[in-house]
């Protein structure tokens, strides 16, 4: 009677996780069958806050969309060969390609192919690079160049912030350093080893997540909803205005640049824009989108770097998907004007030879052995 019951159990609890997949997610993560995923796909990072989920792979069409090393698209070397031409594309989904399901459809792997047909390319070995974040903003172009994407030596980087910036405008108190919507990326390391067997029992897994876990499931976002900001530390020199020198995008955009351009890198700048077509997305960001193209343009001027604003005269109605994206046609017609803006400075740099700052310059520091070093755990 024991073992019926028991089978009863767990036949429902089986309908229970078809029912609910997150469940059934969240079971996996704690069994350690997947990695802990935040929603758009991505993954916990310590220091870069989120990355694009390495090896990711759609469900609904099985269409490999991030490599092995946390961006989109085909996978670029860590050591650049002597005929490498290597471009960086950072920014939001607008860079990452939301609105396309094939990597090579975003606009970053369409300029690629475009660089690959120009004649003054011949001979050389066009790598690109798609760093765009889903739902990033400036802080983490910021983060993310200087902690992973300057070791690949890129010869220019082309910066698109997304649309995502000026949401801490207008979400509680502006604070510089975002803390006013956004909050830590939730992470969840499975159970321990000998831990694990409980979950053979679908039951068992129902009760733990429920009790324990119940707000770690696939699709939890990392923006605050009414909570409070941790730490309110900033005041604007003036009520309801903004300074320059206090806005966090122009800031953020500034160091990255001055950073990458100090690594022997070009910088190109395409500004953002939403959906013209869409009156509810126009009614409440149009001003910030505007705002922040007069803000790139101020930049582009400051630190002596080509600017261009979103080709939003070219984008008609049936090419957007959603408020802010584009579909396979948009992002053609995004790559060739950035190819247009872009082209005679890299051809530029191939006749001249241009090539970013070596690392092997510096001094070679005398560590210890690899087979020597520490791993916690071992």
């Amino acid at each position: 009677m024991l073992v019926l019951i028991v089978i009863f159990l767990e036949a429902i609890a089986a309908f229970v996780l078809k029912r609910y997949p997150d469940i059934e997610t969240t079971r996996q993560y704690l069994r350690g069958e997947q990695q802990f995923q935040l929603d758009m796909n991505s993954i916990p990072q310590a220091y870069l806050l989120y990355i694009p989920a390495p090896n990711y792979v759609t469900p609904w069409n099985k269409i490999k969309q991030n490599n092995a090393e946390g961006y989109r698209g085909e996978s670029i070397p860590l050591a650049r060969s002597a005929d490498s031409l290597r471009i960086l594309f950072m920014g939001g989904s607008t860079t990452y390609g939301e609105g396309v399901q094939r990597p090579e459809d975003a606009f970053p792997a369409q300029v690629g192919k475009l660089l690959r047909n120009d004649l003054r390319f011949a001979g050389k070995n066009i790598e690109i690079i798609n760093a765009g974040l889903r739902f990033g903003t400036t802080a983490e172009i910021l983060t993310h160049y200087l902690l992973k994407f300057r070791y690949y030596r890129p010869d220019m980087v082309v910066i698109n912030p997304g649309g995502n910036d000026p949401i801490s405008y207008f979400i509680h108190e502006y604070e510089p350093d975002y803390s006013n919507w956004r909050k830590s990326a939730p992470g969840l390391p499975p159970l321990r080893k000998h831990a694990r067997w409980l979950l053979e029992s679908r039951i068992v897994s129902i009760a733990v997540v429920l009790l324990f876990f119940p707000d770690y499931a696939l699709g939890q976002a990392f923006g605050h909803a009414g909570e409070a900001t941790p730490a309110f530390w900033f005041q604007p020199r003036e009520k309801d205005r903004l300074h320059i020198d206090e806005l966090a995008f122009h800031n953020n955009l500034v160091s990255a640049i001055r950073e990458m351009k100090n690594d022997g890198a070009d910088v190109f700048l395409v500004s953002y824009q939403g959906n013209p077509f869409d009156n509810d997305d126009q009614k409440t960001f149009r001003r910030f989108y505007d705002y922040e193209e007069m803000v790139l343009g101020i930049i582009g001027k400051e630190l002596s770097v080509a600017y261009a604003p979103f080709p939003l005269d070219e984008m008609a109605e049936d090419l957007w998907v959603d408020a802010s994206h584009i579909n396979e046609e948009g992002e053609r017609r995004k790559a060739r004007y950035v190819f247009d803006h872009i082209a005679d400075s890299l051809a530029l740099r191939v006749r001249q030879n241009m090539v970013p700052i070596s690392p092997d310059n510096g001094p070679i520091l005398d560590l210890p052995p690899l087979s020597e070093r520490y791993h916690p755990g071992q």
